[in-house]
């Protein structure tokens, strides 16, 4: 899964960009740029589940390093991403392949640590913050 993504939006401009590096194992997130007038709207996150779901299907680990202190390091969290090591300047963190239906089937819990409920009255499958 090497490669560089670029998102355009328009003809003329574009949205961001990820780099994934297979190394030591595991898939890299090298780097993952989005334009600011871009953020917190929802693309980051489409782009981060894409990356993750190839990398689920091959069984691979993804790791990434984040700046202390980024606001991206809540997408990576919700993402289930989880703090290897840190130093002043970087978080390293991986996150496990899974399988997200069986995840929920076997454990009631996904990868972040939601918890699978019942809504009795719809019959529809929810998810509780834990």
């Amino acid at each position: 899964m090497t490669g560089v993504a670029e998102y355009p939006l328009r003809r003329s401009e574009l949205a961001g960009c990820v780099t994934v590096r297979p190394a030591e194992g595991r898939q890299w997130l090298e780097l993952f740029y989005l334009a600011p007038h871009h953020r917190g709207r929802g693309l980051g996150s489409a782009v981060l589940r894409t990356v993750l779901k190839r990398a689920d299907a091959q069984g691979m680990t993804v790791g990434l390093n984040v700046l202390q202190g980024s606001a991206a390091r809540r997408l990576y969290d919700r993402q289930g991403f989880v703090v290897e090591a840190q130093d002043p300047i970087d978080v390293f963190t991986t996150r496990q392949p899974v399988a997200m239906a069986s995840t929920f089937a076997k454990t009631g819990f996904d990868v972040a640590g939601r918890r699978a409920v019942t809504d009795r009255r719809e019959g529809e499958l929810g998810e509780k913050v834990m």
